[in-house]
């Protein structure tokens, strides 16, 4: 559970970090039109996991819900490895951000359920406080593998111009997102129920 955790923190600081310079500087919204363009996503957040991801892990179980979280992760993140100068931000780069959105708002509540299911009588602070820390350290690194493979790459891209190097090294840190999200489904098919 800590280490989904962490794939789903790593996974979801990339994509805002990067999705805002890719509205700000490429696409020149302004700090508030790219502030309510997350608003989506927050949504989707409220929704599936304040509602639905409990009541999912109550009928079908903690592993099924974190198997499918992580796969929905990772097939928004391929989806988003698509984007390009031109993308349009309704038709492709919102649904993109909708479907990562939900795998980890499903993801969220269930680690924590699977984290805390498993601690001893006197160690829920304990497994609270561990589930939280995951959390805290999988932004970081994912923030930081996701600007090293975007700038990478467009360090390599010669003949392009700077936008769109930087904006096809964005869709590279986007596949290792994907990866890394596949990474979570292993994790997620191992889990294993407490005793």
């Amino acid at each position: 559970a800590n280490a989904i955790a962490v794939v789903t923190l790593s996974c979801m600081c990339g994509l805002i970090f990067l999705l805002t310079i890719y509205l700000q500087q490429i696409r020149d919204y302004s700090a508030l039109s790219a502030g309510i363009a997350f608003l989506p996503m927050a949504s989707v957040f409220l929704v599936v996991g304040g509602f639905l991801s409990a009541r999912f892990v109550t009928r079908f179980g903690m592993k099924p819900v974190l198997v499918a979280s992580m796969v929905i992760l990772a097939i928004g993140f391929l989806l988003l490895s698509r984007i390009s100068l031109s993308t349009s931000f309704f038709y492709d780069l919102l649904p993109s951000m909708l479907v990562a959105s939900v795998g980890a708002a499903f993801a969220f509540t269930a680690f924590n359920i699977a984290a805390l299911s498993g601690a001893g009588k006197g160690e829920e602070g304990l497994a609270s406080g561990l589930i939280n820390t995951s959390t805290q350290v999988g932004g970081p690194i994912g923030l930081a593998i996701a600007v090293t493979i975007a700038s990478l790459v467009a360090a390599r891209l010669v003949g392009q111009t700077q936008l769109s190097a930087t904006v096809n090294g964005f869709g590279y840190a986007f596949i290792a997102d994907a990866v890394i999200a596949g990474i979570g489904i292993v994790f997620a098919v191992s889990i294993k129920r407490p005793v």
